[in-house]
């Protein structure tokens, strides 16, 4: 490393040479001969005769499966509409009104949605999620870009719009 100049120019604004060429082939040199040894040690611990298997070197090159998303929806419109009246009940207001104290206390919320999925027969979590989707899809939709114009609202985004008002 004695040789070595950085390729960078000096603090008098002078370039500098590169870095120097002996080290480059020595370099050169040490990697032909790594690659012949191990090479050769392949073919003395392999018989001839036994095809090679390609391996997969790096986690990289396997293909990812992807992992199918879950749909958090329910089938019937009226269910869904008896759902937003019950979480827009006094009682209820902590699980979507930042205002409330109780806003902050998750195993309270938690509690909260378990205790009418269950009277619901749903599986646990399904409730908050659900509504965690709709409260965004309501953000996205309430919350329009500048320069986009009037948008033209499917039914089902009509209904999140009307429903959702008390956000």
């Amino acid at each position: 490393m004695e040789n070595y100049v950085c390729p960078r120019k000096t603090w008098k604004g002078e370039k500098t040479k590169p870095v120097n060429e002996e080290m480059k082939e020595t370099k050169n040199k040490q990697l032909d001969e790594n690659n012949t040894q191990s090479s050769e040690d392949e073919e003395k611990s392999t018989p001839k005769s036994s095809p090679k298997i390609p391996v997969p070197s790096s986690p990289k090159s396997s293909p990812k499966i992807p992992v199918p998303r879950k749909v958090y929806k329910l089938n019937d419109i009226g269910i869904e509409e008896d759902l937003l009246e019950w979480i827009q009940t006094e009682e209820n207001d902590f699980l979507w009104n930042t205002r409330r104290t109780d806003y902050r206390l998750p195993d309270k919320k938690r509690a909260r949605f378990q205790q009418k999925e269950k009277a619901l027969n749903l599986e646990e979590g399904f409730l908050s999620k659900w509504f965690e989707g709709l409260r965004d899809q309501y953000t996205k939709l309430h919350k329009r870009k500048s320069g986009d114009g009037c948008p033209m609202f499917t039914e089902r985004q009509e209904w999140v719009l009307r429903n959702l008002k008390f956000f």
